[in-house]
């Protein structure tokens, strides 16, 4: 059994945060949305990392080479898109509307550029564009 920490939005849009004893990350998942929660973050906490070998190593780093997105052009970085998609994907799953999801994923996001992004996209979709429609006007608008 693992230690996960999990950071979960209630269905008031009341932040709340712990930590469970489970076997892995999809059960962390599980019991948070039994407690009635939608979970926007989830993490392995004390948990030791195994030193990998330098060959493994190298390869994860040519994995996680940098990923050019034109629109964005350095202010966002891939990082930060990867969390917030993770975090998005996991609020709408677990059935929390997607106006409501940015909104809460906007109040939680430190990164002012981010910000204006998250809240141009939920302005646009508020006024009835499609996520599809938003999301490359916004991510231009933001440049």
């Amino acid at each position: 059994m693992s230690n996960y920490s999990y950071i979960a939005v209630d269905p008031r849009g009341m932040e709340m945060r712990g930590t469970l004893e489970v076997a892995d990350q999809n059960e962390a998942m599980r019991r948070i949305r039994e407690m009635g929660l939608f979970p926007t973050k989830i993490a392995a906490s004390s948990r030791k990392q195994a030193r990998l070998p330098a060959s493994q190593r190298q390869k994860m780093k040519s994995l996680t080479a940098p990923i050019s997105i034109p629109l964005l052009r350095g202010r966002i970085k891939t990082a930060q898109l990867a969390v917030f998609t993770r975090q998005l994907a996991t609020l709408v799953e677990a059935g929390m509307p997607l106006l409501r999801s940015l909104r809460t994923l906007r109040e939680q996001e430190e990164s002012r550029a981010m910000k204006q992004v998250l809240g141009d996209l939920a302005e646009a979709i508020e006024n009835g564009s499609a996520l599809a429609e938003a999301l490359p006007r916004c991510l231009t608008s933001c440049t």
